[in-house]
Parts: C-alpha cells; sequence; structure tokens
C-alpha cells in the first residue's frame, strides 16, 4: 500500500542507530528502505546521503557515489553531501 510518512521516518531511525552502532550494512539497508518511503524530495535526499555514509564506511564507494549525487540532484544546496561526494572519489 501507500507509504506514510510514519514509515519514513521509523526506516530513518532505524538506520541511525544501526549506524551508530557502527552496524553499517544493516543501517544502509535501513537507509535505502527509508529512500523509497520518502515523500519529500529533501527527505529523500537525506536518507540518500546517511546511505552514501553508510556505503562509505563498507567500503563501497562506487555506490556511494551514486548515493550522493542522486541526493544532490533533489538537494543541490546540500554542502555536506558535496562534500563526502568529493570524498568518495578520492
Amino acid at each position: 500500500g501507500e507509504n506514510s510518512p510514519g514509515d519514513y521516518r521509523f526506516s530513518s531511525g532505524k538506520g541511525s542507530s544501526l549506524y551508530r552502532m557502527k552496524n553499517y550494512a544493516e543501517a544502509q539497508a535501513a537507509f535505502a528502505e527509508s529512500v523509497a518511503q520518502a515523500q519529500d524530495p529533501l527527505d529523500k535526499a537525506q536518507a540518500l546521503y546517511n546511505g552514501g555514509n553508510s556505503l562509505v564506511q563498507l567500503g563501497k564507494y562506487k555506490e556511494a557515489i551514486a548515493n550522493y549525487e542522486q541526493g544532490l540532484k533533489l538537494d543541490p544546496g546540500d554542502r555536506e553531501a558535496q562534500e563526502n561526494l568529493e570524498y568518495a572519489k578520492r
């Protein structure tokens, strides 16, 4: 069925907790869920950013770059995403 904003908040929160616990693979899966559930483009950009950070921690730079670039299309002014994108490309 339709995603509710609550779904996005839940998967986002779950991803953030997992990320803090250094469970980066599970965090990335949760953020991927929140990308799919986001209704607001800025929420989606945030979820892509968080997923990108998880992918960097996993050493998956190509996938991380794709995440950051997709997020920056939605929120071009996101300086942190821009910086992390540059980092992931190194």
